[in-house]
């Protein structure tokens, strides 16, 4: 059976998905995080192939023909040649077009079903992602120039931690961003200072989604997607970041996903199949 394979390592888990020729979902797995800046590359390679082994087993002789990795943490030509380094050494991956971008561009293509637009991302960590109509990219994110991830529940987490309002749980980011929620759930209470760090995380977010519009050529209204486990819940936060984001834009269509993101990456890989090229993201 010929199948093409799509990986979401965004957030706390890496899920595999495998479509048939015609689209559909045959099969899915599911691991832990592969974010190679949190976990190193060795053991965000084992994640993912142990989402893919968890996918094949219910299927009879699977022959994947390519697959895109969207992956939390991979945003550089040298990044991503780390990875496929390491995944080439599977015998799923040695031969097949292979596609490596960070998980904002498959979320992108999901959330929006491949329509131009804009992605803003916040969960353990912070990004945003958009593409116009003539195929321009453009990305921001503040990890990569030594920041904590402004917008996101780490930096939500840190804060409050910060502030006394909670206690460390340890170094680990995704333990520190678990902090979040309860940060928001204090703010609907009506604790003033949750609901400040709130607003400057929300401010955080505006910024990059700003960032990422300026480089862009848009079509009016301009469609965004809020994808992320802070963003695609109502709540006070995404309702701030909302509130800030039409202030600065205000012909603009804000959406929750409309698929899968491991969905939106397997039809990505079959797309590769047939033209044999690889589409990089941007540096």
């Amino acid at each position: 059976m010929k199948v093409f394979l799509g990986i979401d390592g965004g957030g706390t888990k890496t899920m595999a998905c495998l479509v048939n020729a015609d689209g559909e979902v045959i099969s899915t797995g599911r691991s832990s995080s592969s974010n190679p800046n949190n976990i190193g590359y060795e053991q965000a390679a084992l994640a993912i192939q142990q989402a893919v082994q968890e996918a094949l087993p219910s299927l009879h002789n699977p022959q994947i023909q390519s697959a895109c990795l969207g992956i939390a943490g991979v945003a550089t030509k040298d990044h991503r040649a780390q990875l496929e380094e390491l995944l080439r050494e599977q015998n799923w991956a040695k031969l097949i077009p292979l596609k490596i971008t960070h998980d904002i561009e498959i979320a992108l293509e999901g959330g929006l079903s491949g329509r131009p637009g804009i992605c803003l991302i916040s969960g353990t960590g912070s990004s945003c992602f958009g593409k116009d109509g003539q195929g321009r990219t453009a990305r921001s994110s503040r990890r990569s120039a030594g920041e904590d991830d402004p917008g996101s529940g780490y930096a939500i987490g840190l804060a409050a931690c910060k502030s006394g309002m909670a206690t460390l749980p340890s170094d680990d980011r995704d333990s520190v961003a678990s902090i979040a929620p309860e940060v928001i759930t204090q703010a609907e209470s009506g604790n003033v200072e949750a609901r400040e760090i709130l607003a400057i995380n929300a401010d955080a977010l505006v910024k990059l989604f700003l960032e990422v519009e300026a480089q862009l050529e848009l079509r009016r209204p301009l469609e965004l997607v809020l994808a992320g486990g802070l963003l695609e819940n109502d709540s006070l936060y995404s309702k701030l970041l909302k509130e800030r984001i039409a202030n600065s834009v205000p012909s603009i269509l804000i959406h929750k996903p409309e698929g899968k993101a491991a969905e939106a990456a397997a039809m990505i890989a079959a797309r590769l199949a047939v033209s044999g090229n690889e589409k990089r993201a941007p540096n």
